[in-house]
């Protein structure tokens, strides 16, 4: 609030949410929140660019209500099948509207999927695969995340003007010439961020 009104601008406070992080686990109740903005709703989970984020940085919530949408758009599936559409049509539908939304943005949130969530998804893409809406041959969920990290990192990796590029660490060189390396960067030591992208890759 006091940015917005330093640099003359105004906030539209119907628009406007804020969220808090915490650490999982953490009670709200002991963490000494500081007090709402007046005129701001808190939120303990937000949507940004159809990414669902919670004040835990954990993909919960998003998992949850990918598997939903998911599901009714396959009954929308069923209906097709129902009404004889061919088999490889059936699978371009499952193809286009269900696989492309459980991969969207993937690199952004998988790294923060763990085991439990990550089998919700495949035991989803497993239930599809018998009712004959997805292609036997479709890769895991976490073959397709992989995929997704390293075609989105090859990219960043070779164009210097992508927006992630700038994020990567100060390149390095060795004298000895040992197993080569995906890339020629310095490691970034482990820290709590270590399911963030750039440090995943």
């Amino acid at each position: 609030m006091l940015h917005s009104l330093r640099n003359k601008t105004i906030i539209n406070q119907s628009k406007s949410q804020e969220i808090i992080f915490v650490a999982p686990g953490a009670r709200r109740t002991l963490t000494g929140l500081p007090d709402p903005i007046q005129g701001i709703k808190r939120l303990e989970s937000i949507k940004v660019l159809g990414v669902i984020i919670n004040d835990q940085l954990t993909t919960s919530d998003h998992v949850t209500e990918l598997i939903a949408t998911c599901s009714r758009t396959l009954y929308a599936i069923r209906t097709l099948k129902a009404y004889g559409l061919i088999v490889h049509a059936l699978h371009t539908v499952f193809k286009a509207k269900v696989q492309a939304r459980l991969l969207y943005c993937a690199p952004a949130w998988s790294g923060y999927c763990n085991a439990a969530y990550r089998d919700r998804l495949e035991s989803f893409l497993r239930r599809s695969k018998r009712l004959g809406y997805c292609d036997v041959d479709t890769q895991s969920v976490v073959e397709q995340f992989q995929l997704a990290d390293e075609t989105l990192f090859e990219r960043v990796l070779n164009d210097d003007r992508h927006v992630l590029h700038l994020l990567l660490p100060p390149r390095t060189e060795y004298s000895y010439n040992l197993r080569r390396r995906r890339h020629d960067y310095e490691l970034i030591p482990k820290t709590r961020t270590l399911n963030n992208f750039i440090m995943r890759m």
